[in-house]
């Protein structure tokens, strides 16, 4: 069922983004959030999924955000009330990004590509500061710029994540060397598969499907029956998922003012 596992997606992001930002707020069924400027956390998401928004709800979201000194972009889905869309797009609003959702029954994973010899992928121990670090730099250099040093603010929302009750980390290393990180949430009967990196050296090397069997034996331990994992469509990801048994059943967009 496409619209409940989106509208159970989007319920968990509405629930979990205010634990990992500095500041949030409840706006028409969804989670506005600020963290700092230009931070991919300054979002509001899970909006208008019980009904209408209205012009006076993005008011609001709008005047957390100045308060906050961040401009933020807004989520939907399709079974997001039109009513959002159609407001964003009034005031200048556009897509700037999509997101595909990938989904399977959680279950064992064949292994399409074997795991290089001397890479092994483990779990990170949330009370590890060193593991955490790893994870944090991992998640950091893989959307940004590998090697230099990790901006306190991501420091700060990494930890975060990674200590979340509901989320689990892994690391991928070769030897001593730490060359992939990748997450995992689960809330309920459903599991979200997100933020999964590979150094750049290290790619075509069968680490991402290693990140997606250890994630789905870990959703399988903790009861998960549904596995969602989004990505861009230009990415790796929609294509690692289909070579896995996953399903694509719809598209999230992201707006943003004046882009």
């Amino acid at each position: 069922n496409a619209e409940q596992i989106a509208r159970t997606e989007q319920a968990r992001e509405a629930r979990s983004r205010p634990l990992l930002a500095r500041h949030s707020l409840t706006v028409a069924g969804g989670s506005v959030c600020a963290q700092t400027p230009n931070h991919w956390g300054n979002r509001w998401m899970g909006a208008g999924l019980g009904g209408p928004v209205s012009a006076a709800d993005l008011d609001e979201a709008e005047a957390f955000w100045r308060i906050h000194g961040v401009s933020g972009s807004v989520t939907t889905c399709p079974w997001t009330h039109d009513s959002l869309a159609e407001e964003l797009a009034r005031r200048g609003y556009r897509v700037t990004s999509t997101l595909q959702a990938w989904v399977r029954a959680v279950g064992p994973l064949r292994v399409s590509v074997p795991l290089d010899v001397g890479v092994t992928v483990h779990r990170v121990d949330p009370d590890n500061p060193i593991d955490c670090m790893h994870h944090i730099a991992q998640m950091a250099w893989g959307f940004g710029q590998a090697g230099v040093r990790v901006p306190a603010h991501a420091v700060e929302v990494g930890y975060r994540i990674i200590t979340h009750p509901m989320s689990t980390g892994f690391l991928a290393r070769r030897g001593d060397e730490v060359i992939g990180a990748s997450t995992l949430e689960c809330s309920g009967e459903q599991a979200a598969f997100f933020g999964s990196v590979v150094v750049e050296h290290e790619r075509r090397q069968g680490i991402q499907h290693a990140f997606f069997r250890e994630r789905m034996r870990v959703a399988v331990d903790m009861g998960a029956l549904v596995a969602v994992v989004t990505g861009e469509p230009e990415s790796t990801t929609p294509r690692t998922a289909a070579r896995l048994g996953f399903e694509h059943v719809y598209d999230t967009r992201t707006w943003t003012l004046g882009e």
